[in-house]
């Protein structure tokens, strides 16, 4: 059986910063395109992306390698800068071929401007991504991995076909205390959702590190030395 779809070259390169390298649990060395349900999705264990994607009936779920996804990039990108994003084609359309011989996904087949790229899904069982999204989100302030954060609204501009320097375009991340955040930009067709880390600083640590700041305690030292020292060559 084969099934044919399309993808966005702007998805595939949102989805690329959220899956996992060279992890031991090498489903996560991909993206899961869940096509049962309409969904693409990534995840380092740390961190989630989810967003739409082609449904396909009849189709099983695959997952397809990290390195085969940047060869598709790669292949786009190399053709001209009208791919790359932020520009006209950076969100073009990419035809899909999944060759599913007895009803076993067996090979996936991107069109690229050069030809073909041919892989091979990734023989796993991917996490059962629904777990993870929140059911509740309540504005907590919590803890998160400052890079983490910084990866997710890169991604939804790379979803947009935003350019990477474009500052009007802000997603937002909606914290949840002790429980997962998710970043949202108001269109229901992208969610990041980011786990928060353990720290040990507190609110009264970050007021210690205010007053340092506000503090003229070098100054103040550096010129009582030099009175010192003055005072003692006068003597």
């Amino acid at each position: 059986m084969q099934y044919n779809f399309t993808l966005p070259l702007s998805t595939l390169r949102a989805a690329l910063t959220h899956t996992a390298e060279q992890d031991i649990r090498y489903y996560l060395n991909g993206v899961y395109l869940d096509l049962p349900r309409g969904k693409i999705v990534a995840t380092d264990g740390h961190r989630m992306l989810i967003s739409d994607g082609p449904v396909v009936l009849g189709a099983p779920a695959v997952i397809v390698g990290s390195d085969s996804i940047k060869a598709v990039i790669k292949a786009h990108e190399s053709a001209g800068p009208l791919y790359k994003q932020g520009n006209v084609l950076g969100d073009f359309q990419i035809e899909v071929t999944l060759e599913c011989p007895h009803d076993v996904a067996a090979s996936i087949n991107f069109k690229v401007p050069n030809g073909h790229i041919v892989a091979a899904p990734i023989d796993g069982r991917f996490p059962d991504y629904l777990r993870v999204i929140p059911t509740t989100v309540d504005g907590t302030a919590g803890h998160y991995q400052a890079d983490y954060v910084q990866d997710a609204a890169a991604a939804f501009r790379m979803h947009r076909n935003k350019r990477k320097n474009d500052d009007k375009y802000c997603p937002a991340l909606m914290q949840n205390g002790t429980s997962a955040a998710v970043m949202i930009d108001g269109d229901n067709d992208l969610l990041i959702i980011v786990m928060p880390r353990r720290t040990d600083a507190t609110p009264a640590t970050a007021l210690e590190a205010c007053e340092w700041a506000r503090s003229n305690a070098p100054a103040e030292a550096a010129a009582a030395a030099a009175a010192a020292a003055a005072k003692a060559a006068a003597a």
